[in-house]
């Protein structure tokens, strides 16, 4: 799968909705990552492309979603926003092209420490095994880019 700059920019969203919220996860509809996409960079695709993007960059492992459902009282079942997580494919891709990464989700995927919830101390998971293979250490420059990608945040940090 190539990455293409629409969804870079599908991408950024899920990035930029983390870092807003402080988690490893965010649920944003469909119809917000399409939102957001028309506000910041004044791109307008359609609800069947955003699906396409999103079902490409989980199958290239570049984010894993997680379906939800609630229960009304009746106790029939609907359906909730899916939870949508970055992967370390992504994050390595967001370095490799300049992109900065929260504080929070670097720390949780290079030392397995959870950001901690309001009033919940962060946990420890199994730290994450380091594969070869991703080249994660050697980050282009931004002006190689051949486009804009923009900063989604102010307080992220360098890499």
């Amino acid at each position: 799968m190539k990455i293409r700059c629409t969804k870079i920019q599908v991408l950024q969203i899920i990035l930029s909705l983390i870092s807003h919220f402080g988690r490893t996860y965010c649920w944003p509809t469909r119809k917000k990552i399409l939102i957001l996409l028309k506000n910041r960079y004044n791109t307008v695709i359609s609800l069947s492309a955003l699906d396409q993007h999103l079902a490409d960059l989980n199958a290239g492992n570049y984010i894993r979603s997680f379906k939800r459902t609630g229960k009304n009282d009746d106790g029939t079942l609907y359906n909730l926003a899916s939870n949508r997580q970055l992967t370390w494919k992504a994050v390595a891709f967001f370095m490799t092209i300049g992109i900065k990464i929260p504080k929070q989700l670097f720390a949780w995927f290079k030392t397995g420490v959870r950001p901690a919830l309001a009033g919940r101390p962060g946990k420890t998971i199994p730290a994450r095994k380091n594969n070869s293979n991703e080249r994660s250490d050697r980050a282009r420059s931004p002006e190689s880019v051949p486009f804009d990608l923009g900063d989604p945040r102010g307080d992220l940090i360098p890499q």
